[in-house]
């Protein structure tokens, strides 16, 4: 509740996203993107496009010891789907 008695909505609280009908946690894609090497902190959001539909954007903190490449990453995700 804001501070003149508005109710705010900040959205859900289980972090489950609807994208063209299926229902994806963020709260997992945030989890497999830490188990990979070099990655020290990871989270996804829904996002709108430019035409309007939403979609998934990862954001990902890499250890300074590590040069984690975006296909080093997405390559071994895409076998949790």
């Amino acid at each position: 509740m804001t501070a003149d008695g508005e109710t705010e909505y900040l959205g859900r609280s289980d972090a489950e996203v609807e994208i063209r009908g299926y229902h994806v946690s963020l709260v997992e894609i945030d989890s497999v993107l830490m188990e990979e090497p070099g990655v020290a902190q990871a989270g996804t959001a829904l996002v709108n496009a430019k035409d309007g539909d939403g979609v998934l954007a990862a954001y990902v903190v890499r250890t300074s010891n590590h040069c984690t490449g975006l296909a080093s990453i997405s390559t071994p995700s895409a076998r949790h789907a």
